[in-house]
């Protein structure tokens, strides 16, 4: 067995299960491993080393990346009329001051009764870059991304966007 880092794996069912077995996996330091973990209810959990990495519904572009601030989900502008969040106030204010930070909104928009869900993020150079991924509904179109060179407070809104490109669809 090699001296570097080990991975316990366990699978079978509750601790105290006659059959539980144990596999270790040694891996040098800087390699990858794939793993994929499943549950079943009633029958445990197992994971099992694969040769790649599963196939993600998240691009890489949306899902790798460094921590923002957090500016919550906010539902404020989810229909017509509504006035806005708490979180588009933190939004704002992140991008006013150079930070980078993100906000989740759903907000009304071409189908009436599903709101688009849109993911905002703030960074330091106060560009914001704008997601819509696809939650699986119907209305939902591929994930799409495009970027603002900044953003502008909005009375109604809390923030309206400035110099944005055209869309374009990311693949997961």
């Amino acid at each position: 067995m090699s001296a570097g880092p080990q991975l316990r794996l366990s699978s079978g069912g509750h601790p105290d299960d006659r059959q539980l077995q144990r596999r270790v996996v040694s891996a040098a330091a800087g390699a990858k491993v794939f793993l994929n973990a499943s549950f079943a209810p009633g029958e445990g959990c197992s994971i099992a080393q694969t040769e790649t990495a599963l196939q993600s519904p998240v691009p890489d572009l949306f899902a790798f990346r460094e921590p923002y601030e957090d500016c919550g989900l906010d539902f404020s502008l989810e229909m017509v009329g509504d006035v806005r969040g708490q979180g588009r106030t933190c939004f704002a204010e992140a991008n006013a001051g150079g930070r980078a930070a993100e906000l989740s909104a759903y907000q009304a928009g071409a189908t009436p009764g599903s709101p688009d869900f849109i993911v905002y993020r703030t960074n330091a150079d106060r560009s914001v870059e704008v997601f819509l991924p696809n939650l699986g509904r119907e209305s939902d179109g591929p994930w799409r991304h495009y970027v603002c060179s900044g953003l502008r407070p909005d009375a109604v809104q809390g923030f309206a966007l400035d110099g944005c490109t055209d869309p374009i669809e990311i693949d997961p």
